[in-house]
């Protein structure tokens, strides 16, 4: 059985001030919202970049799994 772990890279400020912008944009070019927006788009960016890694589990002792066998 493999484990499923996650792997979350941080993303760079350019890519944060990128999405910033769009937000920005998106809001009719408004200012007062910047910091807000800076939060937005570090916070979507975070949950994007967060990738499922498989992670092998530990191979079973003989022991654990002839009590396997017998147990159920």
């Amino acid at each position: 059985m493999n484990i499923i772990d996650t792997e979350t890279k941080r993303p760079t400020n350019a890519e944060i001030a990128a999405r910033a912008y769009e937000l920005y944009v998106k809001r009719g070019r408004t200012s007062g919202s910047d910091v807000a927006d800076w939060f937005q788009a570090e916070t979507e960016l975070r949950a994007r970049q967060t990738t499922p890694v498989p992670v092998k589990a530990a191979k079973r002792s003989s022991a654990s799994r002839l009590k396997k066998m017998v147990l159920g």
